[in-house]
């Protein structure tokens, strides 16, 4: 039989619960940045032709969640494409860019966050 002993556990839990605002505020901050990133990385993906599709993708941001859509209506084919034309999935382009600033603003929150709990 293995027995381990985890030390500050208890001090991490309860400063998990008395900082349950802090966290969220944090977190969410960290959520609109990184919307906003994704958003930019989106648009330098959009094909231009008149500006109308790129004019098309927005950003919600709501509680801890970014959401970015394009409301232009033949937006769909060109991402996905059709059977006459190869898509060209630009919002998935456009996060892949993304993707290395995304996890370290994540990864930077985490540890601030953690940091402020165990002090």
């Amino acid at each position: 039989m293995i027995t381990m002993t985890v030390k500050g556990y208890d001090k991490l839990i309860a400063g998990l619960k008395s900082s349950e605002s802090d966290i969220k505020n944090s977190m969410q901050k960290a959520i609109n940045k990184i919307g906003l990133i994704a958003q930019r990385d989106i648009k330098s993906f959009t094909p231009v032709r008149t500006g109308r599709l790129q004019r098309g993708n927005q950003l919600m941001l709501g509680s801890l969640t970014a959401i970015i859509s394009n409301n232009v209506e033949y937006g769909p084919y060109i991402h996905n494409g059709t059977k006459n034309m190869k898509g060209r999935p630009f919002m998935e382009w456009g996060v892949e860019k993304a993707m290395p600033e995304i996890q370290k603003i994540l990864e930077d929150e985490v540890d601030s966050v953690l940091k402020a709990i165990i002090k």
